[in-house]
């Protein structure tokens, strides 16, 4: 079946301490970017303020007590979709495959410095599929069905991130959250009937985040990486569409604009906010999603592992950044028959008050 102290920082080498837990923690990336069963037609997880430091990476960052943060962004994905007769050839072979063109979620974030420590935040995305389609068999003749496009808003995360270590020139924050169920479960077809949940804007279940991020000051700019586990429980038609883990490296350096400098331990790292400067950031992007289940029947044309190179720039000052990434497949590995990622791209805007 188909289921879908204001000063300025000056070069210095890292403690070897610290060298060795970033060696280790990249190490780990590499482990788990080997090959596993993710669907790729989902948008990114939203977390943290998105006014500074790398595009998707969660940095260890918190934001100063009282201070607010919002941005907007838009993320577009690509696929590599089958064609009509290829959706008839794989249900004639008893595969039910499906395609979609591509995915666009524009999203509103709003985050909140409680304390020193400790940033709340709050994104809801709206989500657009285009054109998905599904090979059937429709008694004993195979058929590409198509079923149109589905939007709507999809479901609100709420964050939370403490600083548990914090050294002037580097920093660990632990993550945790919780997706509710709030967006749309009941989207139908060209044809009056409803999408099944993978095409749906809202999944119908509460999933719950846990993860950990870290940052560090190197002679070059920053290093940052995250791992973020989302848990998925029983959602709407009886689906669970998988946990899903995502691991993030990245590095940024400025090329324009003023130095960047502190005003209190654990902040992020920012300018001065009547000068426009400019980062350049890499990052390596991952997701791996388990296999989902509906009504208790695991799917075997679900779930995998996908890894994105990412290029990116920032442009902003102290009160405000824009951004724009670029993700491109490095390593994609999908369990059964499933459509491929061909690229992916993010741009945001934000600003803090």
């Amino acid at each position: 079946m188909s289921r879908l102290a204001k000063t300025r920082l000056s070069p210095a080498p890292l403690p070897s301490s610290l060298a060795r837990c970033l060696v280790a923690l990249c190490a780990l990336l590499a482990l788990i970017a080997v090959p596993r069963p993710a669907r790729a037609d989902h948008p990114a997880v939203g977390f943290g303020s998105g006014i500074a430091g790398p595009i998707i990476t969660i940095p260890a960052y918190t934001l100063p007590a009282g201070k607010w943060a919002a941005s907007a962004r838009v993320e577009h994905i690509s696929f590599r979709t089958f064609s009509d007769s290829e959706l008839v050839r794989l249900a004639q072979n008893g595969i039910e495959a499906h395609s979609t063109r591509n995915v666009t979620s524009p999203s509103l974030s709003v985050a909140y410095g409680v304390s020193r420590t400790f940033t709340a935040a709050a994104r809801l995305p709206y989500v657009v599929r285009q054109d998905i389609r599904e090979g059937h068999l429709e008694g004993t003749t195979a058929v590409a069905h198509h079923h149109g496009d589905s939007r709507g808003f999809g479901d609100i995360t709420l964050t939370g991130q403490f600083l548990v270590w914090d050294r002037e020139r580097a920093k660990v924050a632990a993550l945790t959250g919780v997706k509710a169920p709030t967006g749309r479960t009941h989207v139908a077809d060209v044809e009056g009937e409803r999408l099944e949940t993978e095409h749906q804007p809202g999944s119908g279940s509460f999933d719950f985040l846990e993860g950990i991020s870290g940052s560090a000051r190197v002679p070059f700019g920053s290093l940052d990486a995250n791992l973020l586990l989302v848990l998925a429980t029983h959602g709407a038609q009886e689906s669970t569409l998988g946990n899903l883990l995502h691991y993030n490296v990245a590095v940024s350096t400025k090329v324009s604009g003023a130095h960047e400098h502190h005003h209190a331990p654990g902040t992020p790292p920012h300018r001065d906010p009547t000068v426009v400067g400019a980062d350049l950031i890499l990052e390596l992007n991952g997701e791996s999603r388990a296999k989902e289940r509906v009504g208790g029947i695991t799917d075997p044309n679900s779930g995998g592992n996908l890894v994105y190179l990412s290029p990116g720039v920032r442009f902003g000052t102290g009160s405000w950044s824009a951004s724009l990434s670029a993700g491109f497949p490095v390593v994609q590995s999908v369990n059964g028959t499933q459509h491929e990622t061909d690229w992916r791209l993010l741009g945001g805007l934000g600003m803090s008050f």
